[in-house]
């Protein structure tokens, strides 16, 4: 995906998402991966959603908790396979049900460190 692409997908994110993207992809800084990651999830919450994410702690579920649907963790997980150059096989996708678990996948995942078939990443 081109430099300008990205920037129009990002371009409803909140600030500092496009300069955390940046950031991670040139330096594989994980502090600018999660905050990349809060960043096109808020893009994609209503208020309520987006005020339980800001409370969040790693060990929030990111349904029960949060109140995240399917749909909107479908198009947040689009967002985050485009601008990462990656892909988050849908039986992975299934077993992250809270935000560390999320966090902590998509660190592997845009490292290279996580085989979807043999790592479970709860």
């Amino acid at each position: 995906m081109s430099t300008e692409d990205l920037k129009e997908t990002l371009r409803h994110c909140p600030e500092g998402t496009w300069e955390a993207l940046v950031d991670f992809r040139t330096t594989g800084n994980t502090d600018s991966l999660i905050q990349f990651v809060r960043g096109a999830m808020l893009r994609h919450l209503d208020e309520d959603q987006a005020a339980a994410l800001e409370a969040a702690t790693p060990e929030s579920k990111l349904i029960d908790e949060v109140g995240i649907d399917s749909l909107t963790l479908t198009e947040i997980v689009i967002m985050i396979e485009e601008c990462l150059a990656i892909s988050i096989p849908n039986e992975d996708l299934l077993k992250l049900e809270t935000l560390g678990a999320l966090n902590d996948y998509l660190k592997e995942r845009a490292n290279g460190t996580c085989d979807s078939t043999t790592n479970d990443p709860n």
